[in-house]
Order: structure tokens, then C-alpha cells, then sequence
């Protein structure tokens, strides 16, 4: 039951994303593509359809959708004040790839 509900959501979401990029907002269309593809994990085709067209928009790997401002980097050491301040300043302070 809970995954019908979820994928009738995530039809709204897929018409949703179809009419903002139809109406020229396209990152606003791919918030909706990611949503989808999210609630429509449990049906690997649908949500992969949806991650697709999160891809095309953004132009990024999906692997990189995850939450803005989490630093997916890996270290031997457990995290410390410290380095997780040096981290966050090295991520903040990286030139953007679109102001190149």
C-alpha cells in the first residue's frame, strides 16, 4: 500500500517536472525528477527512468545528488573539529566549475 502511494506521489512529481521545464524552470524540474526518483526507489526501472532525467538536467552523475553541504570524502581517522572545519573550508572556498 505504501508503495502505490508513493508512486501515485511520484507521478505527480514526474508531471510536475515535465511542466516546469516545459515552462522554462528547469532546476525547479529537476527538484521534481529527484523527488520521483526517491519515492520510486522500491521500482528500480521507474526510479532509474527519473534519476536519468535528474542527470540530463543537472549534467552531473547521480551520486552526486546527495544533501548540499555534506563532504562525501574518506579518511582513515575519525573525524575531528578540526579537519571537519579544514574540510568545509576547502569545499566552500573550491571555484565553481560553472563560473569557469
Amino acid at each position: 500500500m505504501v508503495v502505490a502511494f508513493s508512486a501515485a506521489v511520484a507521478t505527480r512529481c514526474c508531471l510536475a517536472a515535465r511542466q516546469d521545464e516545459k515552462n522554462g524552470f528547469p532546476f525547479t524540474a529537476a527538484v521534481e525528477w529527484h523527488e520521483a526518483a526517491e519515492l520510486l526507489a522500491p521500482i528500480t526501472p521507474m526510479s532509474d527512468r527519473c534519476w536519468r532525467e535528474w542527470e540530463r538536467i543537472m549534467r552531473l552523475p547521480r551520486r552526486l545528488a546527495g544533501p548540499i553541504g555534506t563532504v562525501n570524502a574518506v579518511s582513515s581517522t575519525s573525524p575531528t573539529p578540526e579537519t571537519q572545519t579544514v574540510a568545509a573550508v576547502a569545499v566552500l572556498d573550491a571555484p565553481l566549475a560553472a563560473a569557469a
